[in-house]
């Protein structure tokens, strides 16, 4: 069986994974964004806890597209050196 080098594949799934976050974070935003203004717009009463849960998911679009774009570098230069690179853990 012939070796055959995985590289092209790798930075495929890589690709793949990176916009996958990229999609997380934009629903994240999207979902901020209904949250924060168009639910509040709607409904009568308090409108803070509806502020702070779309302030809470534009956080989270951020950091999803942030820690994408970190991942998404680390590993493009990882296969150039022909390594590999753990996931980030907690």
């Amino acid at each position: 069986m012939e070796a055959i080098d995985a590289t092209r594949r790798t930075h495929l799934a890589s690709e793949r994974t990176f916009l996958a976050w990229w999609r997380t974070g934009l629903t994240a935003l999207t979902v901020g964004i209904g949250a924060g203004k168009i639910v509040p717009a709607l409904t009568s009463g308090a409108t803070w806890p509806y502020t702070i849960a779309g302030a809470g998911y534009a956080v989270l679009g951020v950091v999803c597209i942030v820690y994408a774009a970190v991942r998404r570098r680390e590993v493009d230069e990882a296969l150039a050196r022909g390594d590999f690179v753990r996931p980030m853990t907690g």
